[in-house]
């Protein structure tokens, strides 16, 4: 296919740049700005810390006086008054911003700055809950530093092409029982790790690129102890963007936005239930996202995009014997063409709710055929037909106090011919609350989906989660927890677990 040749075209070009690259910035971020803005002050200051460390460039040349607490808050800022960055990684959110105060606010020589728009009073950096209306609008010229004060000549910005990246370390042991099915009593450990870049080769044009280590099968079938069993290195995304202040333009793979559930549910368990049924992941295809802003009703990014199921090498998941997926399985969106579809729409910065954030989508799935793996015939024609999908969610972070914040999230999407079998539906609802007192995080997450198939019995499935958990100023984080889980989908009915999961992060 075209795409998936500029796809392997895009993936050699990349590492020729890299090759090349000569300036290095702050680490990739693999979260995105929704989950940072959830995050308190503490945490997101030290996230800053690993994005930034050892790779202060940017900031050193477009923000030197500006404290991690007020650079946070006027990171924050920012992304509540641009929501294309609420689905995009902080990193990226964090350059952008700087690359364009420095372009328009350019730090003048021997001039005063405790005033300007250089130095945010640490007050300004505690109000959290008001930022984006108190924190000067990063794309308006200053009246305190104008072009008369600084020289245009001596631009401020690091050169390009300039690299940045993060490996997140993650590990997860969970020991499950049940008293009712013995088969269910089993501990599970395994890596959870992420590896993210982006190229920047101007503030407006970069490369995109992801791969994840994660364990395909869950739960472990047969049910068995496992350590680090049945992982692979999965290509998630590796994409070409160009961005500027109003639109954004994306094309390769990992380019479908919907749903916010499997990146903002907190906790140990709170994302697995949306990233196993709403998340729709490893497509090629192109994405444009223009910036809607009003005054009265917030600020708007309308996304839209069309993709296909990555059948490509690329989509061969690494250091396993896992197969890849092939074009004549069918399914979902495995068409070889953009005939699939999906439109979003994300808000922030609403006059009368402060920090709520919204997120309404629609996705179409296109279904040629299915051919299960198990089986020498296709689905018949009659049983299948393309499938829908529609989603919404809110999330809502509320100031209690000094470094105190809690965050609720709630999401509900629906699945018409859910798989491409028709006239099947599945509902999927996920609701939590994370309370954040300085370092520390206690977060409760509950998710509920149903499923109807024609000819079966409807099956209604529970999970919730109760976890807590310290952030070092190193950034390691440890969480433990307790989860519960009914599930006649996954085989796993009356189950408990309890699970502790370690995290650490390193810039380069």
């Amino acid at each position: 296919m075209l795409l998936e040749s500029v796809m392997l075209l895009l993936a050699s070009s990349v590492m020729g740049v890299l090759i090349s690259a000569k300036s290095f910035a702050q680490p990739a971020e693999t979260i995105t700005g929704q989950r940072f803005l959830a995050f308190n002050r503490s945490h997101q200051v030290i996230y800053l810390n690993e994005l930034l460390r050892g790779q202060s460039t940017l900031v050193d040349a477009c923000a030197p006086d500006l404290t991690r607490e007020a650079l946070a808050a006027y990171l924050e800022g920012w992304i509540q008054s641009n929501p294309i960055s609420l689905s995009r990684p902080v990193n990226v959110s964090l350059q952008r911003a700087l690359d364009q105060r420095c372009h328009n606010h350019p730090q003048p020589t021997g001039v005063d700055t405790s005033s300007s728009l250089w130095s945010l009073p640490d007050s300004r950096a505690t109000e959290v809950s008001t930022a984006s209306t108190r924190f000067p609008a990063p794309f308006s010229a200053s009246t305190t530093l104008g072009q008369s004060v600084a020289d245009p000549n001596q631009p401020l910005l690091p050169e390009f092409p300039r690299l940045s990246g993060i490996v997140k370390l993650g590990l997860i042991n969970q020991t499950s029982f049940s008293r009712s099915e013995s088969e269910n009593n089993y501990n599970d450990l395994f890596a959870d790790s992420t590896l993210a870049a982006s190229l920047f080769l101007s503030p407006e044009i970069y490369f995109y690129g992801a791969v994840r280590y994660l364990p395909l099968v869950f739960p472990p079938s047969p049910r068995r102890d496992r350590v680090f069993e049945d992982q692979a290195l999965i290509i998630g995304a590796l994409n070409l963007n160009y961005e500027n202040d109003n639109f954004l333009l994306s094309a390769g793979k990992g380019t479908t936005f919907f749903s916010t559930a499997f990146r903002s549910a907190p906790g140990i368990w709170g994302r697995d239930v949306a990233e196993r049924f709403v998340r729709v992941p490893v497509r090629n295809g192109l994405l444009a996202s223009g910036k809607l802003t009003t005054s009265n009703v917030g600020n708007h990014a309308l996304t839209g995009g069309v993709f296909y199921l990555d059948t490509s090498p690329l989509s061969k998941p690494l250091l396993s014997d896992f197969p890849k997926p092939e074009l004549e399985g069918g399914g979902p969106s495995n068409t070889g063409d953009l005939s699939s579809f999906f439109v979003v729409l994300d808000s922030s910065s609403f006059s009368q709710a402060p920090g709520l954030r919204t997120h309404f989508g629609f996705m179409k799935q296109r279904v040629n055929r299915i051919q299960p793996r198990a089986l020498p015939f296709p689905t018949p024609a009659n049983e299948i037909a393309d499938e829908y999908r529609g989603v919404v969610s809110a999330q809502w972070p509320l100031e209690l106090g000094e470094d105190q914040r809690i965050t609720p999230f709630v999401e509900y999407a629906r699945i018409t011919n859910s798989g491409g079998l028709r006239d099947s539906t599945r509902d999927v609802m996920t609701a939590s609350v994370q309370y954040f007192a300085g370092q520390w995080n206690v977060a409760i997450a509950s998710s509920l989906w149903r499923d109807n198939n024609p000819g079966q019995a409807k099956t209604t499935n529970t999970q919730i989660q109760l976890s807590g958990g310290y952030t070092f100023d190193s950034g390691l984080s440890v969480d433990i927890g307790y989860r519960y889980l009914d599930s006649s989908d996954l085989g796993l009915r009356d189950t408990h677990a309890a699970g502790i999961w370690m995290q650490y992060q390193l810039g380069f």
